[in-house]
């Protein structure tokens, strides 16, 4: 059978949506790949799914039959219908016959380009701060879609060489790090507590921004704001 299927969490809803010109066949092959550690495609975001839930977990079903002249556009609307790119498992926005995902720039749909991804990842590289990074970008791409091109679980032919242990840990840790802890904060609490003082006080966010503009960017002094962070420090 020629169409498009949906493999979904039960767990936590998220879905991953796949085109095949045998979708039983394809269903069989995804349940064997997951398991098999010499794999190309083992550290696959639904893969991962599969052995930290069980696939008793997963619930299997044929969206559509369709011809494959259809097929690629078939994949890309549904993908795009259950947001299953930004806030799922597909790790592209489709299009591939073949039911092998189609990679970066190539589809006409893509949402950054490769220069996009190449200056993603220099930020990366030079350390700087995801949230950050991704207010940049932000209205061109949904949060989930993002982290995966930050961390290399997209777009795995660009840049891959940032990727290096030192450069790994620097983001886990500082990821995992709040506040004034954080090693790469260039506010204090105090700071943060007279920003919020401020906003209390009824001054605008743009004229309390001019005071720090310097030191932080507009991304990370809306965080404090809206007590995205610092969440500790409360007025």
């Amino acid at each position: 059978m020629i169409g498009i299927y949906k493999i979904e969490n039960m767990v936590n809803n998220k879905i991953y949506i796949g085109c095949s010109n045998d979708i039983e066949r394809r269903w069989n092959d995804h349940r064997t790949r997951a398991f098999s550690e010499g794999d190309r495609e083992y550290n696959k975001t639904l893969y991962r799914a599969f052995r930290k839930y069980g696939l008793d977990n997963f619930k299997f079903s044929i969206i559509c039959e369709c011809s494959k002249e259809d097929i690629k556009e078939k994949e890309i609307a549904f993908i795009e219908f259950y947001d299953s790119y930004n806030n799922g498992y597909n790790e592209t926005i489709g299009g591939d016959i073949s039911g092998y995902d189609l990679q970066g720039e190539r589809h006409p749909n893509s949402k950054l380009t490769q220069v996009d991804v190449e200056e993603i990842r220099r930020r990366y590289a030079n350390k700087e701060r995801r949230m950050e990074v991704y207010e940049i970008y932000k209205d061109r791409i949904g949060k989930s879609g993002f982290e995966k091109i930050w961390k290399g679980e997209t777009w795995k032919g660009i840049s891959m060489e940032v990727y290096t242990e030192e450069n790994k840990k620097f983001h886990k840790t500082n990821s995992s790090m709040k506040g004034s802890n954080n090693g790469r904060a260039r506010l204090t609490e105090k700071d943060v507590y007279n920003i919020r003082l401020r906003k209390k006080n009824g001054e605008s966010s743009s004229h309390v921004y001019e005071d720090y503009k310097n030191l932080i960017s507009k991304g990370s002094f809306r965080n404090i704001w809206s007590y995205q962070n610092w969440k500790n420090v409360v007025v």
